[in-house]
């Protein structure tokens, strides 16, 4: 899927920026691609369904945990 990584970065740059730590932003920043993914293959669209997934985009569904190595 195309723009994944987009998406990824933006919103773990945007969170840390916001004083959230590495780890937390990490967090989150998977759990919203894992749901907007998950919305997209709901539709079985060929483009992400950001419109459709924006209210996951604020307040995910998935809860991802992040460990230090």
């Amino acid at each position: 899927m195309h723009g994944t990584g987009d998406l990824l970065s933006g919103i773990l740059l945007g969170e840390v920026a916001s004083g959230r730590s590495v780890l937390d932003a990490t967090a989150l920043a998977v759990a919203i691609v894992h749901d907007v993914l998950d919305a997209t293959a709901r539709r079985d669209g060929d483009e992400m369904a950001l419109v459709a997934a924006q209210d996951m985009l604020v307040a995910p569904a998935t809860c991802a945990q992040v460990t230090a190595l």
